[in-house]
């Protein structure tokens, strides 16, 4: 009899539900899926959400595709199920989806999970050429199961003392280091994977153009290299929102004044001030840059969708032993018990989170109302700090 498999927490769900809409945006496809294993039976447990999806909120469409997936543990391309009489009776030609490209999602123990698919009304030549970086998404949510698995079975067996409570802290700062490593591989995927490949197309179409003069031909390679420059400007801003690539170029002081102003002042209409002081020679590494950064943009994202302020600012200032890191808006403010906030919701998942990675490295979060109105969140994280 197989082991009773952890639930998958919101969080992991949200994460996925980001992997399936970048998978379904990124190859064109009219759905993207993660389907769920339980015997007899697949269910939808995430689908991308786009006005074309005709799966949303539908099951077992993909039934028939995804349980040879199941069965065989192996991937499954199918460029035209019409084509094919094994597939006549699937319930996704009735809505005209005759291309599946399918991949099993395996729990750690060998047992199957589901599937992780994409689904269109035709031959997909890009989701074709896109397997790789299906693959990369496949190893991510692997992991993820892993992680849970991990994280189950040591609540299970625990017995409340401290270390139990510090081991469980050390699960949550390596899944969240895993996430951040998991964004970096799906960036450099989308590079290596989607915009080369695209690149190498458009010079092909450029040659053609130079080289065939008949005017109804040229006027389509023109079409195409328009579709292609939209494609890469597509994957390079979603490759930027997964990893910035100012801080590995720039580093951290530079990433958080430009993502300030061209992220958050730019789209959220939210007045930003940056300051910064004592830096001077301070280069943190890659991993520990990107702890900060990413722990910067949470705390202002709370501001963002939480505080109602007009103004956020942020200071990083260096001094002989710490780097000293403050985000401070002028809105609501909050309840004065930090415990109360660290483990409310969405918002507490994540300022918990951060708190732990902080204290992982010896540094500290503290939530304190800031001079006049709103709330100030000081990181402090001392200068010899390393991941």
């Amino acid at each position: 009899m197989a082991d009773i498999k952890p639930d998958i927490t919101k969080e992991i769900i949200a994460r996925w539900q980001i992997i399936v809409d970048l998978m379904a945006e990124v190859t064109g496809v009219a759905s993207g899926l993660i389907t769920k294993f339980t015997p007899p039976h697949l269910e939808t447990f995430v689908a991308s959400r786009s006005a074309v999806n005709p799966l949303n909120g539908k099951v077992g469409i993909a039934d028939l595709y995804c349980k040879e997936v199941v069965e065989n543990h192996s991937e499954l391309l199918i460029a035209d199920a019409l084509k094919d009489k094994k597939w006549a009776n699937c319930p996704a030609l009735d809505l005209g989806l005759t291309y599946y490209l399918g991949f099993p999602l395996l729990w750690p123990d060998g047992d199957v999970f589901g599937t992780i698919c994409v689904l269109d009304y035709k031959d997909n030549p890009i989701a074709t050429a896109s397997r790789d970086l299906l693959t990369r998404f496949r190893q991510i949510i692997e992991n993820d199961l892993r992680a849970i698995t991990e994280a189950h079975e040591h609540k299970r067996k625990s017995d409340g003392t401290v270390k139990d409570r510090e081991h469980i802290s050390s699960l949550a700062v390596q899944l969240s280091t895993a996430a951040e490593r998991d964004k970096r591989y799906l960036a450099e995927g989308l590079h290596d994977d989607i915009i080369q490949p695209l690149l190498f197309l458009k010079i092909k179409a450029g040659s053609l153009l130079k080289t065939d003069k008949d005017a109804g031909r040229s006027e389509i390679y023109c079409e195409i290299r328009d579709v292609i420059d939209e494609l890469v400007e597509q994957a390079r801003i979603m490759g930027s929102e997964l990893s910035c690539p100012v801080l590995g170029q720039m580093g951290l002081e530079a990433a958080v004044k430009q993502w300030l102003l061209k992220e958050v002042q730019g789209k959220h209409d939210l007045k930003t001030t940056f300051n910064s002081k004592g830096l001077g020679s301070y280069s943190p590494s890659r991993q520990l840059s990107t702890l900060l950064f990413n722990a910067v943009k949470e705390l202002v994202f709370n501001v963002v969708q939480h505080a109602e302020a007009d103004c956020v600012e942020v200071s990083m200032i260096g001094d002989r032993d710490n780097l000293v890191i403050s985000v401070k808006d002028d809105g609501k403010g909050f309840d004065a018990d930090n415990n109360n906030i660290l483990h409310n919701g969405r918002r507490g998942y994540g300022l918990l989170n951060i708190r732990l990675r902080l204290e992982s490295i010896g540094g500290s979060l503290i939530i304190g109302p800031a001079r006049g109105k709103g709330t100030e969140v000081i990181m402090t994280i001392p200068l010899t700090a390393e991941l």
